[in-house]
């Protein structure tokens, strides 16, 4: 439900811009992190206004600015970016509307094929000196020592102590075949570069003309793309849910039980599927 105070921060933030908006409309269901109003600003046009929900998660505007940018200059279809800053301490995004339909409505084989196409793409997007920190992640920004990094942190992590075992977030007799898996990952992931991080139907927009147009890019990081491998890729998301635990452990606390249940269950789907290769 959207509370008055977030449609006025959304005015608020039209007007510090020279705009002279009418009303201000949340798009419910457009985003868990942000908030996202489409801003009537008379004329028929309209702004998408992005900012925060929680001021306890990182502020991600300059980051998906960047990204917008740079998906452009490869040709792929995005909104235009039109303004980015600080309103009484809320960072923000303005972004160009555009209409279409939302693709998780039109689920398709084709359609995943073209996300597929796309994924590929931004991963070819160059990540030159003005990339910002904020996509490379804790252990630097050249992607393979960062890599490799990621990896030793979360594989000596998997001991007899790990606090995920107090959690549940996997049993004692199945951390060996955890540990090998994320260790093998250090010489099984050779390429890196940019992702989407959250290229699914429903960030999508299918105009009435033209190629799909691609939304939130406030998961975007630096990282392997190990496209079409399904084996590699599975065990990249297995130490991305593990990762994902120790993280909230030590920086958000708020978020364990939300991230715990989740990670619980997708390491024992790993197992379940892909446990046996590292019996």
């Amino acid at each position: 439900m959207t509370h008055p105070r977030d449609a006025r921060l959304a005015l608020a933030i039209a007007r510090s811009l020279g705009a002279q908006p009418i009303v201000a409309l949340e798009i419910v269901g457009a985003g868990s992190v942000n908030h996202v109003f489409a801003v009537d600003l008379g004329a028929g046009a309209r702004w998408i206004v992005r900012f925060g929900r929680n001021p306890l998660d990182p502020d991600c505007s300059a980051k998906e600015a960047w990204c917008l940018r740079a998906a452009a200059r490869r040709g792929l279809a995005v909104p235009d970016v039109l303004a980015t800053g600080d309103f009484a301490g809320v960072g923000f995004l303005v972004q160009s509307f555009v209409a279409g339909e939302n693709a998780d409505r039109r689920r398709s084989a084709e359609l995943w094929r073209t996300l597929g196409r796309i994924a590929h793409e931004v991963n070819e997007i160059a990540l030159d000196s003005s990339a910002p920190e904020e996509l490379f992640g804790r252990f630097g920004r050249d992607p393979k020592a960062a890599w490799l990094a990621h990896v030793h942190y979360n594989a000596v992590r998997l001991a007899p102590d790990d606090p995920l075992l107090e959690l549940g977030i996997y049993a004692p007799p199945d951390r060996n075949r955890l540990r090998s898996a994320v260790e093998s990952l250090a010489e099984r992931v050779s390429d890196f570069g940019l992702a989407h991080g959250d290229l699914v139907p429903r960030n999508v927009l299918l105009p009435p003309r033209g190629s799909p147009v691609i939304l939130d890019w406030g998961s975007a990081q630096v990282g392997p793309a190990p496209l079409g491998l399904s084996a590699i890729l599975a065990d990249v998301y297995l130490l991305a849910r593990l990762d994902l635990v120790r993280w909230a452990l030590e920086r958000r606390p708020d978020r364990l039980q939300e991230i715990g249940a989740r990670s619980r269950a997708a390491v024992a789907d790993w197992l379940r599927v892909h446990g046996a290769r590292f019996a």
